[in-house]
């Protein structure tokens, strides 16, 4: 035993230097080599904004990510992540963005051009035409407003092509549709990457990459773990929000049956990605479906809450990397650049337009100081000339300054329409277009137009920009137009006119603005008309003329929808000159005439009570000179508004039911929002009018007429039924309209 005594003590020495030349063996590997740490995220719709919730406890926990892959709406939050967004701006964004208004192309009627102002809102279905054959569209949508937020967003790294270069180094993916095959996007424009890896088939367009037409990496590689790997990540944190294969009772409607049959090679994948995962985090979100972006706090909270369950091994990995002195990462701010100065302005895409006719709708007079907001008004106003299918742009930074490269991709079809419509004066009615783009001239629209009704009415026009005066515009139009036109005494109908006409009418204005224009027109019209007398002992008078007018104009138009609109106005005034008046069968010609009119309609929120909308309005009009003898010259009292017309809308008449040869109106009304896109409306109006030569129209008595309005605004078109009344009738009268009209 003496003799163990005698070594013990050395023994123990040696075991404690051995320990501890052993684990400086064994921890010499880390500090000399640090593991990558890699995070690759899953598409899934909405249910991939639970990334964010996975984010924001890895940033709690001290995590710092090497590499980023992402998918879908993965490769949305991991490019951002890599930018330099933290998880406390994207859960900012998430909330505060309109992902209705996002995921679509549909941009604020205020964003159009006043041309196509007129034209949008008709129709509810649109075909291609491809080589004068009805098609279908490749997307329902072009992903216009998705791609102009992600340009947005990555105002900081416009210059970098190669995304191992970002903050964070990037990849996402993409299915190439010709093959079926994966497809690795590291370099390139980022939000032209990210918008590819989103393209869900048949909800957007494909994105044309480097010679191939790419779709959702959904289809074969969901979540993208093998390609966080190939970047060079030792250690993979994997989320995946995806959902799995359907079980037989939940087969039972079109659309999941669809999505499974998509679903097969992806589920496959999907269990090999898994398995490089170091730590896999599956947030439950079985409840929720892709398109739920109105549950974005619960969906992030839900990625929060699993990524949680997983702390100990992100504290972990934490202090693993704070052991290798790993800097955090720098976070650029929430508002990102703040304003920038553009030196010039490349336009990139352009075929059969010009470029001054991008110019013209951007309206950025370079070199100029511009904001982001600024930046998206204009290429929204370049979108509204409807000539492109997308529009977006890059900022590109040298030693000569910044250029700001307008990227479009141009229409290359024309386009069938189809819409339905019915209201109380009408009926049904189908409503039919055609519309063609650089047909004639680069940068004209022709459009073909017929409403199929008991009153039918067949329009075409032209309209071309003129190249050689980019603010200027003009164009000519034609159109067939019946309409039964009631004539009254003391309320009582004395005859009924059908009344036909055909005018031809060219016109010039300036196209400085898409809000308002300065005009010219001069018309020819042939009218003719038959009169329905009631009393049987008379026949029918039938006549017809021609007239000729001069018009100048200027009209303004913000409203942001046609229909009840939230915001903005409309004004237009007229002063017309009719200076040739023949009956065509006697050649009696008759005397001249002046026409003035200004009409004027505002819609005003309240601060206070967004819901509440505050409704004013007035219409001046009068005639100098001989009686007119055709109707459309005369102003009319009626159950419809045209604002460019001759009716001015008032409760409690029929269609063009009282004329006047001058007219004075004002409206006032609130509208109020009770639920989304539903309405309910009150409105006073009080009228002074002048039907006769000989009274004066401020011995007339004032009208007064009340009315209430219930409407939607359903995908197909407003719905509405209107009760009105007015002093004058004194009856209650009802109106029923449901979709656009012509």
């Amino acid at each position: 035993m003496n003799h163990l005594k005698k070594f013990k003590e050395p023994l123990f020495i040696f075991s404690f230097v051995l320990l501890v030349a052993f684990r400086t063996i064994i921890a010499q590997p880390i500090q000399q080599k640090c593991p990558k740490v890699g995070l690759a995220l899953s598409g899934g719709g909405a249910k991939g904004l639970a990334h964010i919730g996975v984010l924001k406890v890895l940033e709690e926990a001290g995590v710092k990510i090497d590499y980023i892959s992402g998918n879908s709406m993965g490769s949305i939050v991991g490019g951002l992540y890599a930018v330099g967004y933290d998880a406390r701006f994207l859960r900012h964004l998430a909330q505060t963005t309109d992902w209705q208004s996002v995921l679509s192309d549909h941009i604020s009627r205020r964003g159009y051009s006043l041309e196509e102002k007129d034209e949008s809102e008709k129709y509810v279905a649109v075909f291609p035409i491809c080589n004068w054959r009805l098609g279908f569209p490749g997307g329902l949508l072009s992903g216009q407003n998705v791609s102009l937020l992600l340009c947005r967003l990555t105002w900081p790294v416009h210059n970098v092509d190669d995304f191992s270069k970002l903050p964070i180094p990037f990849v996402c993916v993409a299915t190439d549709l010709s093959n079926g095959q994966v497809v690795d996007l590291k370099k390139g424009f980022l939000p032209d990457a990210l918008r590819a890896s989103m393209a869900i088939p048949t909800v957007f367009t494909p994105v044309k990459w480097n010679g191939k037409l790419l779709v959702d990496g959904l289809l074969v590689r969901n979540f993208p773990v093998q390609e966080v790997k190939e970047l060079g990540a030792d250690y993979i944190i994997g989320v995946d929000v995806g959902a799995p294969l359907y079980k037989v009772k939940d087969l039972n409607n079109m659309l999941n049956i669809v999505g499974q049959t998509f679903s097969f090679r992806n589920a496959e994948d999907v269990k090999k990605q898994s398995k490089l995962c170091n730590i896999l985090i599956k947030p439950n979100l079985t409840n929720y479906a892709p398109f739920d972006f109105n549950a974005v706090d619960s969906i992030i909270a839900i990625g929060e809450k699993e990524a949680r369950k997983h702390w100990k091994e992100l504290v972990q990995i934490a202090r693993w990397q704070k052991r290798c002195q790993k800097s955090q990462i720098r976070f650029i701010p929430p508002l990102g650049i703040d304003s920038l100065y553009i030196q010039k302005i490349k336009i990139e895409g352009l075929k059969n337009t010009s470029r001054k006719l991008v110019l013209s709708r951007l309206g950025i007079d370079a070199p100029a100081w511009v904001t982001p907001r600024q930046v998206d008004q204009a290429i929204n106003r370049v979108y509204g000339s409807k000539f492109y299918e997308r529009v977006t742009y890059r900022l590109y930074a040298d030693e000569k300054g910044t250029t700001l490269i307008v990227r479009v991709l141009e229409r290359n079809k024309n386009y069938f329409k189809l819409g339905a419509h019915y209201n109380s004066n009408n009926h049904s009615a189908l409503l039919l277009n055609i519309t063609l783009r650089n047909l004639i001239f680069e940068g004209s629209s022709w459009y073909l137009s017929a409403r199929l009704s008991e009153f039918p009415e067949f329009r075409t026009s032209h309209f071309f920009h003129i190249n050689s005066h980019p603010g200027l515009a003009s164009g000519f139009s034609v159109f067939w137009n019946k309409m039964r036109i009631p004539r009254f005494t003391s309320n009582k109908i004395r005859e009924v006119y059908d009344y036909t006409r055909i005018p031809l009418i060219f016109r010039t204005e300036t196209l400085f603005s898409n809000d308002y224009a300065l005009g010219l027109s001069v018309k020819r019209q042939y009218s003719y008309f038959t009169s329905l007398i009631y009393d049987p002992n008379r026949m029918d008078y039938k006549d017809d003329f021609f007239a000729d007018q001069a018009t100048v104009f200027f009209r303004s138009d913000t409203f942001d929808r046609r229909y009840f609109p939230h915001l903005g106005s409309q004004l237009f005034v007229c002063a017309g000159h009719i200076f040739h008046i023949q009956r065509i069968h006697s050649h009696q010609p008759y005397g001249k005439f002046q026409r003035y009119f200004i009409a004027f309609r505002q819609y005003l929120p309240l601060p206070k009570i967004k819901q509440i909308t505050l409704i004013r309005g007035f219409f001046a009009g009068t005639i100098q000179g001989k009686r007119p003898v055709l109707p459309d010259h005369l102003f009319f009292l009626s159950n419809v508004e045209h604002i460019r017309g001759y009716t001015v809308g008032f409760p409690g008449y029929g269609f063009l039911e009282r004329q006047a040869l001058q007219m004075m109106a004002a409206q006032f009304g609130l509208q109020f929002e009770a639920l989304p896109e539903r309405f309910i409306v009150l409105k006073a109006h009080a009228a002074r009018i002048r039907e006769y030569w000989d009274n004066n129209i401020w011995s007339n008595p004032f009208i007064y007429g009340f009315s209430l309005t219930l409407g939607a605004q359903m995908p197909i078109g407003p719905l509405f039924l209107r009760i009105s009344y007015n002093s004058d009738k004194k009856q209650v009268l009802g109106f029923f309209n449901f979709g656009y009209d012509f």
